[in-house]
């Protein structure tokens, strides 16, 4: 929230806000985060009840993992449309811009 009030501003991001920013978003959705975790252990039972043939369980499960996969998704586009609108053409370094097109890359994928 705050590295991105801090990407939103003017002027051009140096190498330590680059790295916070990465870090900020790869904890909130990275493959260690509670979302991501939170997403694979439901998908996980979701599919686990349904095998069973217990629809009712899985029934529960569908509605949180589904809610999980919005948050993740919505965060995710949030930094992509960032990326894309100001970021990566605002950059004057092609170090930069690399940067951003790699991590714009990653969470796209998301």
């Amino acid at each position: 929230k705050y590295m991105l009030a801090i990407a939103t501003a003017e002027g051009h991001l140096g190498d330590e806000e680059r790295g916070l920013l990465a870090m900020a978003f790869h904890g909130a959705v990275g493959r260690r985060c509670r979302r991501s975790n939170a997403w694979r252990v439901l998908a996980s039972a979701e599919a686990r009840e349904s095998e069973l043939w217990n629809t009712e369980k899985a029934g529960w499960a569908a509605p949180y993992r589904a809610r999980v996969e919005e948050e993740i998704t919505q965060m995710c586009g949030t930094l992509v449309q960032l990326l894309e609108g100001r970021l990566i053409p605002s950059s004057s370094s092609s170090e930069a811009k690399v940067f951003y097109c790699k991590m714009g890359g990653d969470y796209y994928r998301h």
